[in-house]
């Protein structure tokens, strides 16, 4: 496996448990605020208000933990990312896309920049460590001679 390879699963792996650490201990400051509050939203009762904050959070973490161990793998193996590996990245693509548009509007530009970099790299990852190269297998000297054969002769 290449350096460039090895480097941008690594750096894609990196930022992603940046951005876990960020949005879990985003989502728990949240759950806490809300559990702080003496109100309910339409009616909600504040405890399942702030549950849920904390459930969703630790899931999305979780979710981005699993991008990121899976990268990490595929780049300390020097082993392409496999279905599973493929899968969670393009759905990684398609969360920090989400999550760049999000940003946009409620937190700002540079929150806006960090998510678009991150979809770069993940979209640079999926490129870069596709399917292993299956080795080219010698020709079978039995085998009848092809198209190809009769057109060289």
């Amino acid at each position: 496996m290449g350096a460039v390879r090895k480097a941008v699963l690594i750096s894609a792996a990196v930022l992603l448990l940046l951005e876990a650490v960020a949005i879990a201990a985003v989502n728990w400051v949240m759950g806490i605020v809300v559990d702080h509050q003496n109100m309910s939203l339409g009616g909600a009762d504040p405890d399942l208000m702030s549950l849920g904050t904390w459930i969703a959070g630790g899931v999305f973490g979780l979710f981005l933990v699993a991008i990121c161990v899976r990268l990490f793998l595929a780049a300390f193996r020097e082993r392409a990312l496999g279905r599973l590996g493929r899968a969670l990245v393009i759905t990684g693509i398609f969360v920090n896309a989400v999550v760049g548009m999000i940003a946009v509007g409620i937190i700002g530009w540079e929150v806006f920049a960090f998510a678009m970099v991150e979809l770069g790299l993940l979209v640079l990852s999926l490129m870069v460590a596709g399917e292993d190269e299956a080795p080219v297998e010698p020709l079978d000297s039995s085998a009848p001679p092809g198209p190809a054969a009769d057109a060289a002769a």
